[in-house]
């Protein structure tokens, strides 16, 4: 069986990705900086991205 690796590292690369391909709307909540998207459309985005972008490790 194969993974995927896990640590933070290029997650601020696959945000941006996400935002150059897929809808995503920039806001504020209250003082803060937001992004609106659907999480079911970033969920399925980062899975092809994290397989085609990230080492995959072995497992037993």
């Amino acid at each position: 069986m194969r993974d995927t690796s896990i640590s933070e590292e290029h997650f601020d690369e696959l945000g941006a990705a996400f935002e150059k391909e897929r809808p995503v709307v920039r806001g504020t909540v209250g003082g803060a900086q937001a992004r609106l998207f659907g999480v079911s459309e970033a969920v399925e985005y980062a899975e092809g991205w994290l397989l085609e972008h990230r080492p995959r490790t072995a497992t037993t």
